[in-house]
Parts: C-alpha cells; structure tokens; sequence
C-alpha cells in the first residue's frame, strides 16, 4: 500500500458488528471480516475523525501486519484511501 495517502474512511455501505466493532460487514461483493481486537482497535484508529472531517489521519506508519489489514480492506473495498 501507498504509504502517501492523507488517510482513509469506512465505506458508507460498511457496518461494525459485536462489542468492539470486531466484525465487519461490506464491500462488493459483500462480505465479513472478523477482527481480532488489535485489528479493531486498528480500525477504530483509522476512523476516529471520519464523523467530523470525513477523512482519517494516518498519524503513525502502520506494521506490516496492520498494512497488510489495510490493504485486505481496501481491496475488498470495505475502507477507502483518501
């Protein structure tokens, strides 16, 4: 994944599920992610501003492993770059 983008957004059509927004349902086709809980709290990181802004600051460079999450969501078009 680019490192360059300014952040990211859920798509619209994206739902959270369970206690901790550990499951995700969306993309196209649609289909269900289940998170384990740093993979949530990833989450949770990348669309904290979103209601305000619409845009996620990428603050900090993710691991491989959260890039390599990021990039499953992407593709699957669940999150977005922006």
């Amino acid at each position: 994944m680019g490192l360059s983008v300014a952040g990211f957004r859920l798509d619209p059509s994206t739902r959270r599920f369970g206690g901790a927004g550990e499951v995700l349902l969306g993309g196209s086709p649609t289909r269900m992610f289940r998170l384990s809980a740093p993979g949530a709290r990833l989450v949770d990181r990348l669309t904290a501003d979103t209601a305000k802004t619409g845009r996620l600051p990428a603050a900090v460079r993710p691991s491989p492993v959260e890039a390599e999450l990021i990039d499953r969501l992407v593709d699957a078009g669940v999150l977005h770059p922006v």
